[in-house]
């Protein structure tokens, strides 16, 4: 007896190792396929809704009605499509637009290009209180909605409110690369009104991330030479970058325009050089290698006609300009002069020019108008190469309030690097 149940024991034990004593249709090894089976079926589903999700964030912004397509009801791919048919119908649209947007903010109420999509409808409607309330909502959602930025800056305009302009513009660039390229151009143009300048020269101050974009651009587009100067005044600093590249386009585009007397303030300003000591020739030793153009050197970098700044060979003499033997004639550098009328003496020490006359440099001084007037044409005299001195004297009449100094060689295809003349010390008094 104890031998058979202990037969029937172990037969049933084995049956239910084998998944069929336990009452179960599905042997055990079958369930484990079915499970494995489930969980890639759920596995699928959930990936491909995070594909749907994916996509459509993808989407939105891009092509709305494509992430549509993966997310019918996605809200913010509805409120980017609403916005669009706005945007790109104008009047046309504004009915599916509203659907759209009023679809997408049962779903999110913060679906901000959905409020903003409204607040356009109501301004093509002409109701501006409404589109004032939304652009608010939208504006209190998102500071980055571009277009309610627009509204209240010209809301603001309407209301001459000058400040609250600008703070809205301040956004507005402050948000977007593409906005700020739009933008810039109508701030530039503003500038020029007196009421405008000094609120955005604050706005200015406080460098905001447009300050460097806004400057690049004003001061080689701006057209109006006394707003170009009220500007920048104390505004760039001359010892750091990138302000000191600004500083010298600005320099360029004053010159362009003739705007001598403005290029003489701007410069002064920026440089901190004061007025009574400013006028005359600078670093006649060219000792400087970092001086701010045009009433400081400017080196030639034409090939043939760069000279080289360096100690003289007697050092204790100090620095000299040393001019290369050019196959032709060329300007190798020049400063931009504020002498005053009358009459001024020029000294300089010259050195290694060479016995003929016909090819050794020359120091000039003309006005710095249209027509150029020579004031000057003095030619090196023939100096050893430890040097020589040279003096010349220049009536400068009362409408020639700025000169440019100007060193040339003279082309010697013949005799190129037989002797490296020089110059150095120059003095004008």
């Amino acid at each position: 007896m104890t031998m058979a149940t202990d037969t029937a024991t172990e037969r049933r034990r084995k049956r239910e190792a084998e998944g069929s004593g336990s009452g179960d249709p599905v042997p055990r090894a079958h369930r484990s396929v079915v499970r494995k089976i489930l969980i890639l079926a759920g596995a699928l589903a959930l990936l491909g809704g995070v594909v749907c999700v994916t996509a459509a964030g993808v989407f939105r912004r891009l092509n709305p009605d494509l992430a549509l397509r993966f997310m019918p009801f996605d809200a913010r791919a509805n409120a980017a499509a609403a916005n669009r048919l706005v945007i790109h119908n104008g009047t046309r649209m504004l009915d599916p637009a509203r659907d759209r947007a009023v679809r997408a903010l049962a779903r999110d109420p913060t679906a901000v290009d959905a409020v903003s999509t409204l607040g356009m409808i109501a301004s093509f409607q002409g109701r501006n209180d409404l589109a004032d309330r939304r652009f608010g909502y939208a504006e209190r959602v998102s500071r980055r909605d571009v277009p309610s930025q627009l509204w209240f800056i010209e809301r603001r305009v309407q209301a001459n409110d000058i400040e609250g302009a600008l703070h809205h513009y301040n956004i507005a660039l402050s948000t977007s690369l593409v906005t700020r390229q739009q933008l810039t151009p109508i701030l530039i143009a503003a500038a020029s009104n007196a009421g405008i300048a000094g609120p955005l020269r604050n706005i200015l101050r406080a460098k905001p991330i447009w300050r460097d974009n806004f400057f690049e651009r004003f001061v080689s587009e701006g057209m109006d030479a006394r707003t170009l100067v009220a500007m920048t005044s104390g505004m760039l600093d001359a010892g750091t970058q990138p302000d000191r590249n600004y500083l010298n386009i600005l320099m360029i585009r004053l010159l362009q325009l003739h705007a001598y007397a403005e290029a003489w303030e701007a410069w002064r300003i920026a440089t901190g050089e004061p007025a009574a000591t400013a006028a005359g020739l600078r670093d006649g030793q060219f000792r400087v290698d970092d001086g701010l153009p045009p009433f400081h050197w400017t080196y030639s970098v034409e090939p043939g006609l760069i000279p080289e700044r360096r100690p003289r060979d007697d050092a204790a003499a100090g620095f000299a300009l040393y001019l290369p033997a050019s196959a032709r004639d060329g300007e190798v550098a020049r400063q931009l002069l504020h002498l005053g009328p009358g009459r001024h003496e020029i000294a300089a020490v010259v050195g290694d020019t060479g016995s003929d006359g016909d090819l050794r440099p020359r120091l000039s001084l003309r006005c710095a108008t249209e027509a150029g007037e020579m004031l000057l044409d003095l030619q090196f005299p023939q100096a050893p190469a430890g040097g020589g001195a040279m003096r010349g004297s220049v009536s400068v009449p009362a409408n020639c309030p700025f000169q440019w100094i100007a060193i040339r060689v003279r082309g010697d295809m013949d005799n190129r690097g037989a002797s490296e003349p020089w110059i150095g010390s120059i003095r004008i008094g």
